[in-house]
């Protein structure tokens, strides 16, 4: 029987996760470690704990995971943009000490990673298009990426796009941010692929069901401006689309932030393949939302 270490609690995607294989498993799943300190939740920024390397070590020598799902992380790339120092610290200090805790169990991990390790300037992008990150979110994720190619345990990492799905007041990309009533500013030249949360559960599942290992990218079927993103979930989730404003991203005009893709997006077709992965279209996706939130 597998075991499984899920970390990062507040993650809408370790949710999904866990609830898909406590639900359709028989394994010994278990979810720890929270994304954010619950007294700073209601913050306007958010700052991710940092946790110390024998609380990793403690946690995964605990438990012994066949697998470990790293879920700890966050999607602000302003914040990383401005907190290089804390972003690296974080994400990197977190993948380098589960890669030393779980080398000692014979661990395997599962890492996500970003369409932002890309140039966003060709997409979409397949697998075996080079690297190129665009801003610093991106070279962490990349980092991340290189520190496992570099060990000697056994991973999965799965790039993915902007997703849907879900509940979240702490998580701060278009979807979350949306259904929470916040106002948006978003690009009408800006596009990727965004991918419903539960097919990423799925591709995780069938990951492990075959032992896979390697890079998958991950994607929905739908090629999109962030701005026509935007107002589908408004329509969808029945939100007010005032709240959404368009604009035309350009690099000049908003150089004291992260850099955006243009043409981002992620192809899905190797996960098609090896894991055998149906991937739906926002249609679905949000229809789907839709009847599970009895928004009629």
């Amino acid at each position: 029987m597998k075991r499984i270490l899920i970390l990062g609690k507040q993650n809408p995607i370790a949710s999904s996760i866990y609830n898909l294989l406590t639900s359709e498993t028989k394994w010994q799943v278990d979810l720890e470690f929270d994304n954010y300190e619950q007294k700073q939740a209601t913050d306007t920024v958010l700052f991710p704990i940092l946790y110390d390397k024998k609380e990793i070590k403690r946690v995964v020598a605990e438990f012994q995971p066949n697998y470990i799902i790293n879920c700890l992380t966050f999607d602000d790339i302003d914040f990383v943009e401005i907190n290089k120092k804390y972003a690296w610290d974080y994400k990197y200090g977190i993948t380098e000490s589960l890669i030393r805790a779980a080398s000692m169990y014979e661990s395997n991990i599962i890492n996500f990673s970003s369409e932002y390790i890309y140039n966003g300037m060709s997409g979409p992008f397949n697998e075996e298009h080079l690297p190129e990150p665009i801003n610093y979110y991106g070279k962490i994720k990349l980092g991340c990426e290189n520190q496992l190619i570099g060990s000697n345990i056994g991973f999965v990492t799965f790039r993915i796009p902007e997703y849907y799905g879900g509940v979240s007041l702490l998580n701060s990309n278009i979807y979350y941010k949306i259904l929470n009533d916040k106002k948006v500013w978003l690009a009408t030249n800006s596009f990727t692929t965004p991918i419903y949360i539960e097919d990423v559960s799925v591709a995780v599942l069938k990951a492990l069901y075959k032992n896979k290992h390697g890079f998958y990218n991950l994607a929905g079927n739908d090629y999109v401006s962030e701005y026509e993103y935007g107002l589908r979930i408004a329509k969808y989730l029945e939100k007010d689309t005032k709240l959404i404003e368009p604009y035309t991203y350009s690099l000049t005009a908003h150089k004291n932030s992260a850099n955006k893709y243009l043409r981002g997006g992620l192809v899905n077709l190797k996960a098609q393949t090896d894991l055998n992965c149906k991937f739906v279209n926002l249609h679905s996706g949000l229809s789907s939302i839709k009847y599970q939130n009895n928004i009629t």
